[in-house]
């Protein structure tokens, strides 16, 4: 029995690279991305998860504690969050006898899918654009930092992939409803309040569109809200806000949660910044001039990069070409800086707002690739 295990090691990884390659072909397909530019997604992100992984063997980080999991001894809840992803490790482990390796390829999947999701969305956003605007959405979606963080062991791969799923279907609710319902799920397993908050944002979206008056909308709302009422429990008990009472404020929570993670070298203080520049720490910064390392490096011209992406465009609004659009505006803008502003106040690491901000700046980063000739793409993101 021992031999066959040892074997069946051996073989998973090349078997979960070729199961990976079978649903990149699948995913894109749907999508209606070329084959060639699936595979080239998916060969880079697999790089990538590599090199997370290599990483990992050398220094103990999360995937060790995730891949080790026993949910006998934890007391994290297993049914979301923490405990819900150390409980689908351990189910690999056990039930599949997969190797350390082999549980990071099934979540390198997870993130590819997330991947090409977002790059069908901003190659159809920029299908009327200039060369340089299409090369610029190439970097984008071949930045690093990306694929780093959203192919390892851990929730990160899953919550990317969810967020990307309920934006794409947010894009057209009404045909892509069982859509929405699966990257729901997905956050619902991992991260429940982000769950709750593009609820909010879809119910923000749906409350200030022209048709609100309309069967439809109403109905919308009606859903939205309802769900929220199973939703939102979840999302409180998570995020800690359960513990709010008469003795603990919310002004409390926060100095709390600020004062997690205070080790290292991407500690950062926030009690003396202003709320904007929360905001701008948590999605650019270590900046260049912050550079301590080669890892601090990548990663400030990562966020240079992004900087540019998200500024780039209001060029276009300053020129007065900006193109009337129903996108979902209101839910991409909403979402993208409440999410910021709420985790921002929080969040006193770098090293955790360089992947948590992967929830958010997608959105962001399609709003604003949207601004300009956004009409003329209405139809090829619904069809």
């Amino acid at each position: 029995m021992n031999l066959i295990i040892i074997i069946w090691h051996v073989f998973s990884i090349p078997f979960l690279l070729l199961f990976g390659f079978y649903i990149t072909r699948s995913v894109g397909g749907y999508f209606r991305l070329t084959q060639k530019r699936s595979l080239l997604i998916y060969l880079w992100h697999t790089l990538w998860c590599l090199a997370y992984l290599y990483f990992s063997i050398l220094v103990e980080n999360d995937t060790q504690f995730y891949y080790n999991f026993d949910p006998a001894d934890s007391f994290y809840p297993i049914f979301y969050g923490t405990g819900s992803v150390g409980v689908f490790t351990y189910f690999l482990r056990n039930y599949f006898f997969l190797p350390f390796e082999s549980v990071f390829l099934v979540f390198n999947i997870f993130g590819t899918i997330g991947l090409l999701c977002f790059d069908k969305i901003l190659s159809s956003l920029v299908l009327y654009r200039s060369i340089f605007v299409k090369r610029l959405v190439n970097v984008v979606i071949f930045l690093p930092s990306l694929s780093f963080w959203s192919s390892s062991i851990g929730k990160e791969p899953i919550a990317f992939c969810g967020v990307i799923l309920c934006i794409w279907a947010a894009l057209s609710l009404k045909s892509r409803l069982l859509i929405f319902n699966v990257g729901l799920l997905m956050l619902l397993f991992c991260r429940p309040h982000i769950a709750a908050l593009i609820f909010f944002c879809l119910f923000l979206d749906s409350f200030f569109s022209s048709k609100i008056n309309s069967y439809s909308g109403i109905k919308i709302i009606l859903f939205f809200a309802i769900s929220s009422l199973f939703i939102l429990p979840f999302a409180i008990d998570y995020s800690g806000l359960s513990v709010l009472s008469k003795s603990f404020t919310v002004a409390d929570f926060i100095e709390t949660r600020q004062s997690y993670n205070q080790i290292g070298d991407g500690t950062i203080s926030l009690n003396s910044m202003p709320l904007p520049y929360k905001m701008f720490t948590y999605y650019f910064r270590p900046s260049i001039f912050e550079v301590r390392n080669l890892y601090t490096l990548l990663t400030a011209i990562d966020n240079l990069i992004l900087l540019f992406a998200i500024c780039y465009p209001f060029y276009s609004f300053c020129k007065g070409s900006i193109s009337s659009s129903r996108l979902p505006h209101v839910f991409l803008l909403s979402y993208s800086l409440i999410g910021c502003m709420l985790l921002s106040s929080i969040t006193s690491n770098l090293g955790i707002s360089v992947r948590q901000k992967w929830m958010f700046l997608p959105a962001l980063l399609i709003f604003v690739f949207s601004i300009r000739s956004a009409g003329d793409i209405h139809y090829r993101l619904r069809s």
